[in-house]
């Protein structure tokens, strides 16, 4: 939610409030300017502070506190626009955009557990990023900086509801449902200074969150958004999300994925465009998508995630069923990444209000919609209706059959309630790995940080460059790895250009 740059050792000169920054001869913060944020700033003899709140009901908030000792970062709950920090000598620099900050990491000096839990699909909640040095302030936690570096103090762990109860005789789960939700979406709806947008997908999660938003606001042509995917999936997605539009009166755009493939030329994702490898899977796509919402002059976009992490189902109540399990590891994984592999768990944030895994999404995707002007909003990640969806019966979380009656009540037939197929990308993965796959291998055979830091193994990676020639099944982790080493090569690539080396 700001950006700085501070000098550690001029931590006692005097600041002052100047044009909503605070600026003095150790540097400058700057907050994000945006419709969607509250900024107070004070300075009282040599201790400052800023404050940065999310307007409308929204839960997240930093806090910056300084003096002549070190400065301190405190995280409210919401994760939607986590703050990135590094110490460079004496220099403290932040962003909320950790592209900002790529210029000061190096590109070989990684963080082992924190690559490999993106190599293998298995990634946690962290403060660590895979560069050694590059902190994310994570939800409630404080990091303080100062001559000796960044500390993390993580909070204690956020209680929740431990088991399902039993519904009184006539309690009505939707109707309630309906109102929480409500309440969570009406302070956005109400606000007529602010161009909203929705992005509808054809699925559950967003035509739930989309229906509380005009039937709560009564809003009249309120601006919708998706991907397009190609097929027969394809085919059934478009008509849900023109069934759905049609019948809430949104004014729609689409996008079509298979026009903007991930790691296509010229990208956001190119060599010669610095970024985190743990970004957008579909970044090119969306990014078209960003760019039309904000030419349209939207300034805020509400998503559905966090839909699944309401309806998940506890592991004593998936009965017979197969729980859910990380990708089996692939087979060109070097001995850095296995021997990493116990420490997965090591150094993660504790137990959030909300889903973790909703905050690992806001982290990896929300910095690219603020680039492009849009506050992203995702009233399903509230704690109070989490709350209320872990305490329902697992009849109601099962298949979203509450977003299912919810939407129902609302007059979606079963074509948007029930879809005989679900939206998925896999085509346009696949496509992409097909057309760029074999040719970044073959780059990465080449010259790859990955295999020259131990993380894969280039003999694995050679028979499977061969089995790409031979075999169109596409093998499941290769986007992990490709989108790992191109991030890496990113970086080395403007810090040469820049006559840097790190």
């Amino acid at each position: 939610m700001l950006t700085l740059e501070i000098d550690l050792c001029q931590l006692g000169a005097s600041w002052r409030c100047e044009q909503q920054e605070l600026r003095g001869a150790a540097g400058y913060l700057s907050p994000l300017n945006h419709p969607m944020t509250r900024t107070r700033m004070n300075v009282d003899h040599g201790v400052w502070r800023i404050e940065i709140t999310e307007r409308c009901a929204g839960t997240d908030s930093l806090l910056v506190e300084g003096d002549v000792a070190g400065i301190r970062f405190t995280a409210g709950t919401g994760g939607v626009c986590p703050l990135y920090l590094i110490v460079d000598g004496s220099v403290l620099r932040g962003s909320w955009n950790p592209a900002d900050l790529l210029s000061w990491v190096s590109p070989t000096r990684l963080v082992d557990a924190a690559v490999t839990r993106l190599l293998t699909r298995r990634q946690r909640y962290s403060a660590n990023t895979m560069f050694d040095g590059l902190c994310k302030v994570t939800e409630r936690a404080t990091v303080t900086a100062d001559l000796n570096g960044l500390a993390v103090a993580y909070p204690e762990p956020a209680e929740h509801v431990i088991q399902a109860r039993e519904l009184r005789v006539g309690a009505e789960p939707v109707s309630v449902f309906g109102r929480l939700l409500a309440q969570r979406v009406s302070p956005l709806a109400a606000a007529e200074e602010l161009e909203l947008a929705v992005e509808i997908s054809g699925g559950l999660d967003s035509a739930t969150v989309a229906t509380s938003m005009t039937r709560v606001g009564g809003l009249v042509g309120l601006r919708s958004a998706g991907l397009q995917v190609d097929g027969g999936i394809g085919e059934d997605q478009g008509a849900r999300r023109a069934a759905i539009a049609r019948r809430l009166g949104l004014r729609d755009l689409e996008v079509s994925a298979s026009a903007y493939l991930p790691f296509a030329a010229g990208g956001p994702r190119s060599v010669e465009n610095p970024h985190y490898a743990d970004g957008d899977v579909y970044a090119e796509a969306f990014d078209q998508l960003r760019l039309r919402l904000h030419d349209g002059g939207a300034q805020v976009v509400v998503t559905g995630f966090g839909g699944d992490e309401l309806m998940a189902l506890r592991g004593s109540e998936r009965g017979s069923g197969v729980a859910p399990l990380p990708p089996d590891l692939p087979s060109w994984l070097g001995e850095r990444a296995l021997d990493a592999m116990p420490d997965l768990d090591a150094n993660i944030a504790p137990v959030s209000p909300v889903p973790v895994s909703a905050l690992m999404v806001f982290a990896a995707r929300n910095p690219a919609y603020i680039r492009y002007g849009l506050w992203p909003v995702a009233p399903l990640a509230d704690s109070g209706l989490l709350r209320l969806c872990e305490s329902l019966p697992v009849a109601w979380r099962r298949d979203k059959a509450l977003f299912r009656c919810y939407l129902g009540r609302a007059g979606f037939d079963q074509r948007v309630t029930h879809p005989d197929t679900v939206e998925s990308f896999q085509f346009v993965m696949e496509r992409a790995m097909r057309r760029t796959g074999r040719l970044m291998i073959e780059q990465m055979l080449d010259d790859s940080i990955l295999v020259d830091g131990g993380y894969v193994d280039r003999r694995p990676l050679e028979l499977l460059r061969d089995k790409l020639i031979r075999d169109r099944a596409i093998p499941r982790l290769l986007y992990d790895t490709l989108a790992v080493e191109r991030s890496l090569q990113s970086v080395r690539h403007a810090q040469q250009r820049n006559g840097m080396t790190r």
